[in-house]
């Protein structure tokens, strides 16, 4: 294991020798580039060990191509559906808030104008955001 943990350490050096030999000076300032870096090296410490437990979730021993591809695509798509499910969460509740004032006024037979205008937008809000969630 420890000869892997090194050839590992010996892949980033490399990579952070080849960032090194490109000109970078007209493109990124000295923080940026040292920002950029740092997340390089980070994203390959992600995708290292999301291809370890993807291996390890098909009870295998080694990691093969197809685990990689599949960490990676997870590593992205996580990244990418934060957002969404924020928006699906929020969605979620106005839908559950829409629906409880219906059946309030359900049970109260108390249906006015207003209520029922309230709540048919926030169900039609609610519903908006669970359905972009799952574009």
């Amino acid at each position: 294991m420890n000869e892997k943990n090194d050839s590992i350490e010996t892949f980033i050096k490399e990579a952070d020798l080849h960032l090194k030999s490109m000109d970078t000076t007209s493109t990124f300032s000295n923080q940026g580039f040292q920002k950029f870096k740092k997340s390089v090296n980070e994203y390959i410490c992600e995708l290292l060990t999301e291809s370890i437990k993807t291996s390890k979730r098909y009870s295998e021993k080694i990691v093969y191509p197809t685990h990689v591809e599949k960490a990676r695509q997870k590593l992205y798509f996580q990244y990418k559906n934060k957002f969404k499910s924020v928006l699906n969460t929020i969605g979620g509740v106005i839908f559950g808030i829409s629906a409880t004032n219906f059946y309030l006024m359900s049970i109260s037979n108390s249906f006015n104008s207003s209520g029922v205008s309230f709540s048919a937008i926030l169900l039609f809000l609610g519903t908006f955001l669970i359905a972009y969630r799952s574009q």
